[in-house]
């Protein structure tokens, strides 16, 4: 039994795919889908509608900016990172090299990319009544989750089974 367990896991190791590095969704880049957003807000006065749209508009003006200027990085990080593979999953030094050069190139990034996004709350909270707002921010949180890596079923897996174990000895 405990050499087909072990057959077994070398296997999934194996069939286990490692996910790619996006370094546009690490820094944050995005743009907000104005009449998207205008539907999901259910705004219906035309005021109301043109001066979201400006704001939304201006802000996704700005990424385009900051990710034009910063895009040969974003490519180099991307490659650098893509390229070491299951090298720095054995190799800590590795590892902690890549996540300072992930930590240096895309922090400056995410921090213009932060300030626009905070800049885009204030103007809208002053235009939005509460209930409107608080629908932006909702629909903001699930935009920025998207951005984030999903793991993989086989982790799930590995993770809740782990868990379980844990819970059974601790009973």
């Amino acid at each position: 039994r405990n050499g087909d367990r072990q057959n077994f896991n070398q296997e999934n190791k194996s069939a286990v795919k490692q996910q790619k590095f996006n370094a546009n969704n690490a820094a944050g880049i995005f743009y907000y889908n104005t009449k998207e957003v205008l539907i999901k807000l259910k705004l219906k006065e035309k005021v109301l509608k043109n001066q979201t749209s400006k704001l939304l508009k201006d802000y996704n003006s700005n990424i385009k900016k900051t990710f034009i200027l910063n895009t040969e990085k974003l490519k180099d990080l991307e490659a650098a990172v893509n390229s070491t593979g299951t090298q720095a999953r054995n190799n800590p030094e590795l590892r902690r090299n890549i996540r300072k050069l992930i930590q240096e190139t895309i922090s400056p990034i995410r921090d213009t990319i932060l300030s626009n996004e905070k800049e885009l709350n204030n103007n809208l909270e002053s235009i939005l009544n509460e209930n409107q707002f608080k629908k932006w921010l909702k629909y903001q949180k699930r935009k920025k989750e998207k951005l984030k890596p999903k793991r993989s079923q086989n982790n799930k897996k590995r993770r809740s089974n782990s868990n379980k174990r844990g819970k059974r000895i601790r009973q």
